[in-house]
């Protein structure tokens, strides 16, 4: 059975842009702890079972883009996605391991193959667009970070994605105010929602 996903991301509201020139427009620390909390934390049902852990998938440019002291990303199973790469590789750095892979499909089945949690798609936009085309089916929730701000973000990538919509609907909402953005300067306000599929929210209930 393919794994279910979620993706996360932050966007700006004003123009929908989550990029520039391959790298995040900015640096809110509130953003990056909702962040790394929630790729962390694991299902409930898996919380006393320590082999289990969360999967992050994302794009070749995404992975570029993490600081090297930062690769890969701590207490995940780091898979990224790249045309180039005909067959999936296992590839250590800094002491730890992640996982190239030539395609999606490839990717699900190293996740089918070990003790996956969650699986995350945290970017970039190709890997979104690609998600929401042809394993809509599979995406449990979209965790977005809305980011408001006076501020003109230079974007060059866009998340046009109309949130709520016939097949997601908002089940979290929260607001916080006045943090940080230290990239720019400028303090913004961050609204951080999550859309669930209804095929999922039906099941629950």
């Amino acid at each position: 059975m393919k794994p279910t996903l979620s993706l996360i991301l932050a966007r700006c509201k004003a123009n929908d842009g989550i990029g520039f020139k391959g790298s995040l427009p900015w640096s809110i620390s509130q953003d990056m702890k909702f962040f790394q909390k929630k790729t962390k934390k694991v299902d409930s049902c898996h919380e006393n079972l320590p082999n289990y852990q969360n999967a992050v998938i994302m794009g070749r440019i995404t992975w570029e883009s993490i600081p090297e002291k930062f690769k890969p990303l701590h207490d995940r199973f780091n898979i990224i996605l790249s045309k180039t790469t005909k067959e999936p590789t296992k590839i250590e750095l800094n002491g730890l391991f992640y996982h190239m892979c030539g395609d999606i499909d490839q990717a699900f089945n190293i996740i089918e193959n070990n003790s996956i949690s969650i699986t995350f798609v945290i970017g970039g936009n190709s890997i979104y667009n690609q998600v929401l085309t042809n394993y809509a089916n599979r995406v449990r929730n979209i965790y977005l970070t809305d980011i408001v701000s006076n501020h003109s973000y230079n974007v060059d990538t866009h998340f046009i994605y109309p949130l709520p919509n016939k097949q997601f609907e908002l089940t979290e909402n929260e607001s916080v105010h006045n943090q940080l953005d230290k990239l720019n300067n400028v303090r913004v306000d961050l609204e951080f929602s999550c859309f669930t599929n209804i095929h999922f929210v039906n099941e629950q209930n």
